[in-house]
């Protein structure tokens, strides 16, 4: 049960939000018939990230990203995940057009792009990021979230030719996927370096 008070006539309204749908709610006040706006969906939250995955993080030289992010919704906890691995953001942008410029300029280590809806390969959106000459292109880190993609998906992440795809499904943890993913590229460099 939650205390909801009306902004019209200031009367406190208890409001159990278990008992109606995970959507923006429209509540009648009984005392004014105000209608007083609710989110009730379902908000989401990080998991924390171990710390022994924490400690395998390599030393990065930058450690800086950018996010572009097309859902408003996903920015807080998108921010939140990057900052708790060690980033910092530089900006944020809402398509990868708009980041085009600023990536070009800045080089950050790790671009995080979430899409409503991640069309078949090739993404066309992020041609300025192939563009790049290999050896820049091989430091940074390129990461994709969509609602139509599987977390982990190396095949697809080859045809998209980014390094990780993460489900929007998976976002409580999608910074884990993150870490561990750039141990794995790391660690696999240094094979080869051998």
């Amino acid at each position: 049960m939650i205390l909801l008070n009306c902004p019209n006539c200031n009367k406190t309204i208890n409001f159990d939000p278990i008992k109606y749908p995970p959507q923006i709610l429209s509540i009648s006040c009984p005392s004014c018939k105000n209608k007083i706006s609710y989110d009730n969906r379902k908000k989401e939250s990080l998991i924390p990230i171990p710390q022994d995955l924490l400690k395998n993080m390599p030393l990065l030289k930058d450690k800086s990203s950018i996010i572009i992010a097309e859902n408003e919704n996903y920015l807080k906890i998108l921010k939140e995940g990057v900052e708790e691995i060690g980033f910092f953001v530089k900006k944020i942008f809402k398509t990868v057009e708009e980041a085009a410029l600023f990536i070009n300029q800045e080089l950050p280590f790790l671009i995080l792009i979430q899409v409503e809806n991640l069309p078949p390969p090739p993404f066309k959106s992020l041609e300025p990021i192939f563009l790049l000459n290999p050896n820049t292109r091989r430091n940074i880190f390129v990461c994709i979230m969509a609602p139509n993609v599987k977390t982990l998906d190396g095949n697809s992440a080859f045809l998209y030719q980014v390094n990780l795809l993460i489900s929007t499904n998976d976002i409580s943890s999608f910074h884990h996927h993150i870490v561990s993913s750039i141990i794995f590229e790391y660690n696999l460099k240094a094979h080869f370096k051998k």
